[in-house]
């Protein structure tokens, strides 16, 4: 506890917010999920503290549930959805009528929704139709555990994890990073040990061609980290992640 104005000013350096996923080594840092911190608290501590619940206390920061009326408000948004609800919103306030009883781009929110589905699927079909990716997958590089059946699914999340091998996600976010292309490397302890990944998110504008591009850039990992391994060099690592660290980019 911060019983005096010293000791306040010791620990405010830095906090742990606890129960919203997010640990944040600055207090005064303006944070989106700070709004959210009725459903979960704050720790105000020194950096040996910081660290120590970070490295060693996962149970404790991602120990918060969502509130009910959070819980309440996600599922009627999924009725909503599925109901098609969510049509005549988009086509009231985000597209103001043109004359009484029109809209102006009425059917624009459907086509986006339709688009990311499209989209997510060609991705789907792309990646598992690659040469390498059943080599990619046999030797243990790399998985996507939504690609399995995926077309027995009558709907697709827009948000893909790409898992990897233990430690490689870091390594093929230094790859796609440098490809241009922003996808975020995940690891413990934001997901249980051993299973670290990349996050990609899809987009309605996203093209056919940004994913052939995506799914080649994520094949060319695969076959120069089975090249790697078929060299025999334990400790060499791939191009772009030497060139991220000399650069200062690693994640």
């Amino acid at each position: 506890m911060a019983d005096t104005e010293a000791d306040y000013n010791r620990f405010h350096l830095s906090s742990v917010f606890i129960g919203r996923s997010m640990v944040n080594p600055n207090f005064n840092h303006q944070e989106g999920a700070i709004y959210c911190g009725a459903t979960g608290g704050v720790i105000l501590c020194n950096k040996t503290v910081r660290s120590a619940l970070v490295n060693s206390a996962r149970s404790l920061t991602y120990s918060g549930a969502p509130s009910v009326p959070m819980v309440a408000s996600i599922r009627a948004g999924y009725h909503l959805l599925m109901s098609g609800e969510t049509q005549k919103v988009f086509e009231r306030f985000l597209f103001p009528p043109r004359s009484a009883g029109t809209y102006a781009d009425a059917d624009a929110p459907c086509q986006e929704q339709t688009a990311i589905q499209t989209i997510v699927k060609y991705f789907f079909q792309t990646l598992l139709d690659h040469p390498v990716w059943g080599e990619g997958m046999d030797e243990g590089l790399i998985d996507v555990p939504l690609a399995e059946d995926w077309e027995g699914r009558p709907f697709h999340s827009h948000i893909v994890p790409l898992r990897t091998r233990n430690g490689h996600e870091h390594y093929l976010f230094a790859h796609l990073a440098m490809a241009n292309m922003n996808a975020y490397a995940i690891s413990y302890p934001i997901v249980p040990k051993g299973t670290g990944r990349i996050r990609l998110v899809f987009h309605a504008h996203n093209t056919e061609q940004e994913v052939d591009r995506l799914v080649e850039t994520v094949a060319d990992w695969v076959t120069e980290m089975l090249e790697l391994e078929r060299s025999g060099s334990k400790h060499a690592l791939p191009r772009a992640a030497r060139a991220a660290y000399s650069m200062g980019l690693s994640s």
